[in-house]
């Protein structure tokens, strides 16, 4: 990228506001290079390179807060995309299981099946029903 870009070419290129490339720099999350001549917000590559990552971390629900932490650790940017690479990963398969399970009981559903207390709460994964209960009963 020869010449730097400005905050609304960012904008429309990434997907975000350019009210949120405000905020990310009033937070020092994404601080842009300044015009020399009219100070506007101006960006560069590493710029570019630094909110590619901070858009995946937001998409993985980190907070703003926690999106700094993480990138003012040593770590580079491969290693950023690597660690969401890994979260992402792993989201699917969280989202695989519960979607075979929410198909298990549809089908049980559409057949008619009759399903067990516990086999209509295997949808939620880890949901103790005993435990739940008794819990439930002791309040």
């Amino acid at each position: 990228m020869k010449n730097p870009m400005s905050v609304g070419e960012i904008a429309q290129l990434s997907g975000v506001s350019v009210r949120t490339l405000h905020r990310y720099d009033e937070v020092g999350l994404l601080v842009p290079a300044r015009g020399v001549i009219n100070n506007f917000r101006t960006y560069t590559l590493s710029e570019l390179d630094r909110l590619q990552v901070i858009l995946g971390y937001r998409e993985l629900g980190f907070t703003l807060e926690r999106i700094s932490e993480m990138l003012n650790s040593p770590e580079n940017l491969t290693q950023h995309l690597a660690a969401q690479e890994e979260l992402i990963i792993e989201r699917i398969e969280q989202l695989s299981t519960q979607l075979n399970r929410l198909q298990k009981t549809m089908e049980a559903q559409t057949m008619t099946t009759e399903l067990t207390p516990g086999d209509r709460f295997e949808l939620f994964g880890d949901f103790d029903v005993e435990g739940n209960a008794r819990e439930a009963h002791g309040r």
